[in-house]
């Protein structure tokens, strides 16, 4: 499946049964996962992203976008993301190979959030962190 649509709300965001216009590679930099941050400390999101052998030089991948979400009640909610220095989209440092982008944790609740990053090019991919 793939995820298409924006947050802020996960009613616009869907999952389909659709096949991946790309198969490459996704590899997770940061956040690893269950990592703590505190209230006020900005996540850095990065992944590499490489051709379907997952070898060679990672390539950049400009319609990746990433959502946030945690459980309230026992229930999903999306936690807006705002534009960072590179707007809503990753932006690819050429240097270190790595697609990246980061969220802002200033006045969020601390709790148990979910970061997913999707893109027509890999299947969605989520990592855990905890705020305090």
């Amino acid at each position: 499946p793939v995820m298409i649509g924006k947050t802020p709300g996960l009613s616009s965001v869907i999952a389909l049964n659709k096949s991946l216009e790309e198969t490459d590679c996704f590899v997770w930099v940061s956040p690893t996962e269950g990592q703590i941050f505190t209230v006020g400390q900005e996540i850095e999101v990065e992944f590499r992203l490489f051709d379907s052998t997952c070898a060679g030089k990672p390539i950049r991948d400009k319609n990746a976008r990433l959502s946030l979400f945690t459980f309230v009640n026992g229930q999903p909610v999306s936690v807006r993301v705002g534009k960072d220095e590179g707007g809503k989209h990753f932006h690819f440092d050429h240097e270190e190979g790595v697609n990246e982008r980061e969220v802002d944790t200033e006045g969020l609740q601390p709790g148990t959030y979910y970061i997913t990053v999707f893109s027509g090019e890999f299947s969605p991919q989520t990592r855990t962190v905890v705020i305090q």
